[in-house]
């Protein structure tokens, strides 16, 4: 069948392969199954390169972007199996965290002290009901940085959006 354009061709072959998914899929799995070795290789090969990494990560990024509202329920069912499958990893990072966050409390802090930090967890908790977006207490200089530490002290919190801190994660801006 002669096709008038690119698109023609490429929608009929897109249309073919979800007529013929299951032939597909099991044609990869075997090829994948008998050439193991190579694409261990590759993987371990390309995740090396900067530039691949970096286009992967933008890739995932606009992935999620646009798929957030769509895929929001069957990845909170997701996390929410794996966390029930795993209490023992979650037990021990939350108990690191804490531990952590219990050796940066320093002794000279007072006791008003002690109160604006209260006040910050006071604020966010507040914020998370009133705006409906989950809100956090962010250390600035992380309490368990690749290159600093920082303390539980009230000059080094801040409150700022969910998002933003899964973003920064456990960085400081100079790391």
């Amino acid at each position: 069948m002669p096709y008038k354009n690119h698109e023609d061709r490429k929608e009929n072959l897109k249309r073919y392969y979800h007529e013929h998914k299951d032939a597909f899929k099991a044609y990869r799995d075997k090829y994948k199954e008998k050439n193991k070795e190579y694409f261990r290789q590759y993987n371990k090969e390309r995740k090396k390169d900067e530039e691949y990494r970096k286009k992967e990560n933008e890739r995932t990024l606009a992935w999620y972007h646009a798929n957030f509202e769509k895929n929001k329920e069957k990845k909170n069912a997701r996390n929410k199996a794996w966390r029930a499958s795993n209490k023992d990893i979650i037990n021990f990072h939350t108990s690191k965290r804490y531990t952590a966050k219990k050796q940066r409390l320093p002794i000279w802090l007072t006791e008003e002290n002690l109160k604006q930090i209260q006040v910050m967890y006071t604020l966010a908790t507040s914020l998370n009901k009133s705006t409906g977006v989950q809100w956090h207490v962010d250390h600035i200089i992380p309490l368990q940085g690749k290159n600093v530490s920082g303390l539980h002290v009230p000059e080094n919190l801040q409150v700022i959006q969910g998002s933003l801190n899964s973003k920064k994660g456990n960085r400081f801006e100079d790391e």
